[in-house]
């Protein structure tokens, strides 16, 4: 899925086109014929946050990154302002060929509420959105958006609105090592370890705990059930291949 657009003229709502290439794929999960990426695991291969800027066209940075990570179908889309309200329309294309597959719109009054409805026109079993905190989900969101410096206070911020956002502790996490920061990562790892998360942001905050003490076996065994509980994740299955190889 690559990143919406904000057609609105409003700068403020350039948090929600990247809340839906995130939020999206965890409602979807499950509810299409297949896997849903979401954008930050497309361009894992060569951005890290914070590097795309938001006036970046979304379908044009994202063509590539879906080719690459081999998904078959990209969705992307756009945000308007109409009627005082807020509207959604989503796009799904054949990637091979460039064909619209379906065109999806919801409407509602916030960002929130459209991204809730835009996941059930989709699919009548869509799950909901990565957190139920609407100020959560744009802190979360517009931690993508801006310098990476800016990155981790949005991060801390989406994570005390809702303390079991386990995709917020992920990126806090992996922002903090990508910034060769590892006291701070440690500290929001024992910090989300107190927290009710799903399994898969656990199984990714064991990962990079482990990868921050160079544990070998633990990083492995972190990969497998990444990848046990998200088959889609091909990059990462790259990595486990190459892990269990490199160990014999």
């Amino acid at each position: 899925m690559a990143r919406f657009e904000n057609l609105s003229g409003d700068p403020g709502l350039d948090w929600t086109a990247r809340a839906l290439s995130e939020s999206l794929p965890v409602s979807l999960s499950g509810a299409l014929d297949g896997p849903v990426i979401a954008s930050s695991e497309l361009g894992r291969n060569g951005a890290t946050l914070g590097l795309r800027p938001a006036a970046a066209p979304g379908i044009s940075t994202g063509r590539p990154d879906a080719l690459l990570a081999g998904a078959t179908r990209l969705i992307t889309g756009y945000v308007e302002r109409v009627a005082g309200q807020i509207r959604i329309t989503a796009v799904e294309e054949e990637l091979s060929t460039g064909k619209t597959l379906r065109t999806v719109t919801a409407t509602g009054a916030s960002p929130f509420a459209a991204i809730g409805q835009l996941a059930s026109e989709f699919s009548p079993r869509a799950r909901p959105a990565l957190t139920s905190n609407a100020a959560a989900l744009q802190a979360y969101a517009t931690a993508f958006e801006v310098p990476p410096p800016a990155g981790p206070g949005f991060l801390k911020q989406a994570v005390q609105l809702d303390p079991n956002f386990g995709a917020a502790w992920v990126a806090l996490v992996s922002l903090h090592v990508s910034h060769n920061d590892r006291p701070a990562a440690e500290e929001a790892i024992e910090s989300a370890s107190h927290q009710k998360l799903d399994d898969l942001s656990r199984a990714k905050l064991d990962l990079e705990a482990a990868n921050v003490r160079n544990d070998r076996p633990g990083s492995i065994a972190a990969m497998r059930k990444i990848v046990s509980l998200n088959p889609a994740d091909l990059p990462l299955l790259r990595a486990l291949a190459e892990a269990d190889t490199a160990a014999g």
